[in-house]
């Protein structure tokens, strides 16, 4: 399914993505940030097929509580403009949402949450512009490896670099971060009555909510 495709790539950046707290950062109990993404010919971290789309969204992390939301739109050539909503629940719970075009699908989450930080391997430092930051390399999967650049001072991610690991399939993708809290945000997790309700239903997805576009994008 092509919603399926963007959407587990997207996703498992985000959880791979809290890995990029330094020790110093140990406090943080997740994170909040607006996001994109851009990708040529990237594969998903768990595998599958390789795309090229942008995407925009917004994300909340809650470490502890196991919980996280993604407000997302993907536009790819050829294919329409996504619009959805994903909550994730983890321990007891487990369960995912997703919204689109005022109906929730439910289905067993199938990606786990990270319950703490995960520390990469801080591989050095650089500059992005002139701006300061920590490389750190983050234990590849089968299909993709990954480079993650932060502000080890305000627990901050900056950005974030993909490739495929097969050579004979070049694809690479990169991701910024906008208004990064190292905080999660509890507003971000209040599921909407359409899946809050016992009858939520399976549903085409194109839902109309749009998340805001960072006012450097326009």
């Amino acid at each position: 399914m092509f919603f399926a495709k963007f959407a587990i790539l997207i996703i498992s950046a985000l959880f791979a993505f809290s890995g990029v707290n330094a020790k110093d950062c140990s406090q943080s109990n997740g994170y909040t940030t607006g996001y994109t993404f851009a990708s040529f010919n990237a594969i998903p971290l768990g595998g599958g097929q390789s795309e090229s789309f942008f995407e925009v969204g917004d994300t909340s992390v809650d470490f502890q509580g196991q919980r996280i939301r993604v407000d997302f739109e993907i536009i790819s050539q050829g294919y329409p403009t996504i619009n959805a909503s994903f909550w994730g629940f983890g321990g007891n719970i487990n369960k995912a949402y997703v919204l689109s075009d005022g109906v929730c699908t439910v289905s067993p989450l199938s990606t786990p949450i990270p319950g703490s930080i995960i520390n990469g391997t801080v591989a050095g430092k650089t500059k992005l512009g002139s701006f300061d930051v920590d490389v750190i390399k983050v234990e590849p999967t089968a299909s993709s490896g990954q480079t993650l650049f932060a502000d080890p001072k305000k627990c901050a991610g900056v950005a974030a670099t993909f490739y495929n690991i097969d050579a004979a399939n070049p694809g690479f993708a990169n991701m910024l971060f906008f208004d990064f809290v190292d905080q999660y945000t509890e507003s971000f997790f209040v599921l909407p009555s359409q899946c809050s309700q016992a009858n939520a239903q399976l549903a085409s997805f194109a839902a109309p909510h749009t998340p805001h576009f960072s006012r450097y994008l326009h």
